[in-house]
């Protein structure tokens, strides 16, 4: 089983060729093609009328493609990267949790996507073979008169005790994306777009290196079997 993170459903979904991921595949084509590509590209629109993302969690409902919730024994943590047809990079984090099997259940998520960052903030200290449940959470947050979604999620552990991140994670990573915004600024460069897409990239940079660092304890003999993958996860 191959599950992804989807964020305009707000849920893990099933992705990769087998029967129920097509199927979801499906359903979501289905759903983004009821509104406009701006919409379905703005994300998450909560209980919004007719909005994506209701749309959406009505399509993977009527196949029952929801997963809210995934627990297992996590034996994997791998960092990939994956091409579409144009040749976009995509780098990926994978989880993989098996349980005396050979073909593990494989979590594949979008390095830069908030949710994943939340999420490895969480497992910074987790063991191999450590019982982990996962479930994505949505809140809204306001900016500039503005209702945005907060991807973010629980963890837990198999005697249901929250896992948290390590304390000042966040502090780090944003005290690290202001300065790399202030080089540019003393630069003379002051482009909006240029800044915030700085700012991203060295959070994004901060992250890697924390998941670097958990993929060294979950070295295993073999990576979960490849699995042909498209820009849509």
């Amino acid at each position: 089983m191959f599950l992804t993170y989807n964020p305009v459903a707000g849920c893990l979904v099933h992705t990769g060729n087998d029967p129920m991921a097509r199927a979801t595949n499906e359903a979501l084509n289905s759903a983004r093609k009821m509104t406009t590509d701006e919409r379905w590209k703005a994300g998450h629109s909560f209980d919004e009328p007719q909005g994506p993302t209701v749309l959406a969690r009505e399509a993977l409902e009527a196949i029952d493609g929801i997963v809210e919730v995934f627990s297992g024994r996590l034996t994997g943590v791998f960092y990939a990267e994956t091409k579409d047809a144009r040749g976009n990079v995509y780098p990926k984090m994978r989880l993989a949790f098996s349980e005396n099997s050979s073909d593990p259940h494989v979590i594949s998520l979008e390095l830069a996507h908030e949710m994943t960052l939340q999420l490895i903030q969480r497992i910074t200290s987790v063991q191999p073979g450590q019982w982990l449940i996962i479930r994505p959470t949505i809140s809204p947050v306001e900016r500039n008169g503005r209702m945005f979604a907060n991807h973010n999620c629980i963890v837990k552990d198999d005697q249901d005790q929250l896992l948290s991140p390590i304390p000042g994670l966040w502090k780090q990573a944003q005290a690290g994306a202001d300065e790399a915004a202030k080089k540019l600024m003393d630069m003379g460069i002051k482009e909006a777009k240029l800044i915030n897409l700085t700012k991203a990239q060295s959070k994004l940079d901060f992250h890697r290196q924390l998941l670097d660092g958990i993929v060294q304890r979950f070295k295993m003999d073999a990576k979960p079997q490849s699995t042909s993958e498209t820009a849509f996860f």
